[in-house]
């Protein structure tokens, strides 16, 4: 479940969603953080071809508009996810990991944030670390769906807390009800509990 839903072609999943928090919705809570609305004219539009270049899974390109941006507006969580969400998309673990450090620094209430430096404690098999993050996304935004999914994931096929999994998939699933495959896993996972 984790791979098919992540990484086959899944990470495309991620980086739209990652792009529509960050870019439409915001970020969650992030006092003292300027808006994207604060971007001059030709910041937005090399904003947009970051996002575009994203989306178009060009990830280093991404990341070469995305650290001009963040020299010029460090004060802009957004452009700091992005700018981790790409170096994520390449594998850069640890440049990732340190513009994640650098918003969590700055904008420690950023759902998003969290969320992502705990898909990286997963790359480092740092599980209870990832479980820490994934819950202060939540504390912070209680309806964020990948964070939901995310913890769902870690409890199932990491921490093997099957009961912890079905009640994050059942959260999951209360905002994202047209994901079948996911309802599918879970109803298969509820069912063995009751066994």
């Amino acid at each position: 479940m984790y791979a098919k839903k992540w990484w086959a072609g899944g990470i495309f999943l991620v980086v739209i969603m990652l792009l529509n928090g960050c870019a439409t919705q915001g970020t969650g809570s992030s006092k003292g953080a300027a808006s994207l609305e604060t971007l001059t004219p030709s910041q937005s539009e090399r904003y947009q071809q970051a996002l575009n270049k994203l989306e178009e899974a060009q990830p280093k390109d991404a990341e070469k508009l995305l650290e001009n941006l963040v020299r010029e507006r460090a004060d802009v969580a957004e452009l700091w996810l992005n700018l981790a969400l790409s170096q994520y998309q390449q594998n850069k673990w640890q440049a990732a990991e340190k513009a994640v450090n650098q918003v969590l620094v700055l904008f420690p209430r950023v759902a998003h944030a969290h969320n992502l430096a705990g898909l990286l404690a997963v790359e480092k098999g740092e599980f209870k670390q990832a479980e820490q993050h994934y819950l202060q996304a939540l504390k912070i935004n209680p309806s964020y769906a990948n964070a939901l999914y995310n913890m769902a994931l870690l409890q199932d096929v990491y921490l093997r807390n099957m009961p912890s999994a079905v009640d994050y998939y059942n959260r999951y699933l209360a905002l994202a009800a047209d994901d079948e495959a996911t309802k599918a896993w879970a109803d298969n996972l509820s069912q063995r509990l009751k066994q």
